[in-house]
C-alpha cells in the first residue's frame, strides 16, 4: 500500500535529499577523511542526488 503525500511533503523530501547530497559533497572535501572516507562520502552524495532526481521525475517533488 502506497501512501499519498501532500505536495509540500513531497517537495520537502526532494529538498532534503538535495541538501544531504550537498552536505556529503562538502564532507568529502574535508581533510579529516582519508581516501576511503572521501570516496564513501562521494558515493553517499551520489545516492542522495539520484534519490532526489528519481523523486522529482516521479512527481514526488
Amino acid at each position: 500500500m502506497q501512501m499519498e503525500l501532500s505536495d509540500r511533503r513531497r517537495r520537502d523530501l526532494v529538498e532534503r535529499a538535495e541538501r544531504n547530497a550537498e552536505a556529503f559533497r562538502l564532507l568529502a572535501e574535508h581533510p579529516f577523511f582519508n581516501a576511503t572516507g572521501r570516496e564513501a562520502c562521494q558515493v553517499t552524495a551520489d545516492l542522495y542526488e539520484a534519490r532526489a532526481a528519481n523523486m522529482a521525475r516521479r512527481g514526488v517533488g
